[in-house]
């Protein structure tokens, strides 16, 4: 009678704990998420200089690769659903809008050699279904 009773103690410690481990686990992946969120949902609306959409870029491509997001035959990121973040960029006598990769490819140097001091802002944020972090920030040349 006394083992089954240290038994079924042990069972129930080692529940609480692996219960109470997913949990933290849970709660930390929900930070991580807010924190990632927070640090571009503050440029929505928001003016910007063009050097610092490079560094966003360089951020975005840092993000892409940690994750290992796959790359399209054209060498465009593909969206998993979940970590996937594209920086997008459209200029005043242009109607096209411009992936991340297309101006990293053409170098993040003559991009903010041409537009470091020229203003952007934010005009729009889509966030992943699956996991509510930011997706994708289009900047518009202003």
């Amino acid at each position: 009678m006394k083992n089954t009773i240290i038994i079924f103690t042990i069972i129930i410690v080692c529940l609480l704990s692996v219960i109470s481990y997913i949990f933290a686990l849970y709660k930390s992946q929900l930070r991580e998420e807010a924190n990632f969120n927070k640090k571009y949902e503050k440029y929505l609306e928001k003016e910007v200089i063009g050097s610092e959409i490079a560094t966003l870029i360089n951020q975005a491509i840092n993000n892409n690769e940690k994750y290992n997001i796959n790359k399209n035959e054209k060498g465009l990121y593909i969206d998993d659903e979940q970590y996937y973040l594209d920086i997008k960029v459209k200029f005043i006598d242009s109607d096209e809008i411009y992936n991340m990769e297309a101006i990293y490819k053409l170098g993040i140097t003559e991009f903010i050699n041409n537009f470091s001091n020229i203003n952007f802002k934010c005009t729009k944020i889509e966030h992943h279904k699956k996991s509510n972090r930011v997706s994708i920030l289009l900047f518009e040349e202003i």
